[in-house]
């Protein structure tokens, strides 16, 4: 880490943005003239998402700013968008545009694979619940709202992150996939969730339940990090870091892969207890082989 500055002064400049964001809204609130101050600021209120993009943005900019001129003084802009088409594979070039988005596809059907028991469960769900056929189409396939939480988890904070945590880092580390690396730079990063429970309006969390759900949320954070690292540095050729944003973003979207079902829950008292035990191991198959599907593509 020490030999390399650069990833842990991108670190320090992406999470000092979140944390610059949390003291500009906390100074807003105590200010008499600001007009939404019985709103509680948790991490999921409009007024904050916003915030944190702009803060977020702009530390993301200076980030690359830096490493435009940290790498080579001497480097002009076609030679660093030569190296971020080429060597990282942001964007696709002439000669590798189909290869490029074959890999991209590829990519979204292993996320897809692995969230195959959630797709169908929801599917199922939407199918029970709808009273006509129609309906179930439009609300199914048709019914995508691109809101202020949908920009802030599926396309901000995949593409800032990716940028950030996995492409400087393998930029340092000369694709060398270190476990403690994403401790260090993807992991640690989002403990910032445990400050904005503590400092929670509603007072709902003790400090045991804050580091109980720091410790989990820096174990499985970590282990994406490990994740998305292995699909940059090894399981791609053409497109890296987009396909490390693809991944990211469908994880998500999806959020951890659950083990429950609600598909039937909207018929439950319409079906017998066997059709419910076989749709829960059917539930269960889907669930076992997307994540074996998935993990054994990653680490074999």
């Amino acid at each position: 880490m020490i030999d390399h500055p650069r990833s842990l002064i991108s670190s320090i400049i992406y999470v000092g943005a979140i944390y610059l964001s949390n003291l500009f809204i906390h100074r807003l609130k105590k200010s008499n003239s600001f007009k939404t101050q019985h709103l509680k600021f948790t991490r999921d209120d409009p007024f904050v998402i916003k915030t944190r993009i702009i803060f977020v943005s702009i530390s993301t900019i200076l980030t690359y700013v830096y490493l435009y001129y940290y790498r080579d003084s001497h480097m002009d802009i076609k030679q660093f968008v030569d190296i971020m088409q080429n060597q990282h594979g942001l964007i696709p070039t002439y000669n590798n545009i189909l290869p490029f988005f074959k890999e991209v596809f590829s990519f979204i059907s292993l996320g897809m694979i692995l969230y195959s028991s959630e797709i169908i469960d929801r599917i199922i769900g939407n199918y029970v619940s709808s009273k006509t056929t129609k309906s179930f189409i439009k609300s199914t396939f048709f019914k995508y709202e691109c809101d202020i939480w949908f920009i802030r988890s599926c396309l901000f904070a995949p593409i800032t992150e990716e940028l950030i945590f996995t492409l400087v880092l393998q930029e340092d580390y000369n694709n060398r996939v270190i476990f403690m690396n994403s401790v260090l730079y993807f992991g640690i990063a989002h403990l910032h969730h445990g400050y904005e429970l503590y400092v929670d309006d509603s007072n709902a969390y003790s400090l045991m339940n804050i580091t109980i759900s720091c410790l989990v949320q820096l174990i499985y954070t970590s282990l994406f990090g490990h994740i998305s690292n292995v699909i940059y540095s090894q399981k791609s050729q053409y497109s890296k870091i987009v396909n490390s944003i693809i991944i990211h973003s469908i994880c998500n979207y999806f959020s951890f892969p659950s083990i429950t079902t609600t598909g039937l829950y909207f018929c439950e008292h319409r079906i017998n207890k066997k059709i419910k035990w076989g749709y829960e191991i059917v539930h269960k198959a889907f669930l076992l082989f997307g994540l074996y599907i998935f993990l054994s593509y990653i680490f074999w």
